[in-house]
């Protein structure tokens, strides 16, 4: 496996892979909550607001040209 630092290019994928990652639940959700209470908070569909509020909160940010360094994940605690 090769990281690379993320830049702007990248940002379509990024977002292909969040809205297929997402997919699965909100399928599911579609069928767990009241038709009029999804079509509110989804007008346009899910995906699409997926992607206005992924780029609108910068989760998908713009490249700063420099590698990020992502701390290790803590170990668990010993029982």
């Amino acid at each position: 496996m090769h990281i690379t630092p993320y830049l702007h290019h990248h940002r379509d994928s990024v977002l292909d892979l969040s809205i297929r990652a997402w997919a699965p639940v909100f399928a599911v959700m579609r069928d767990d909550v009241p038709g009029f209470v999804y079509d509110n908070f989804y007008p346009e569909g899910w995906e699409a607001r997926q992607r206005a509020d992924l780029v609108a909160r910068r989760s998908i940010p713009r490249s700063s040209g420099r590698p990020t360094t992502v701390p290790p994940p803590a170990a668990p605690p010993h029982r």
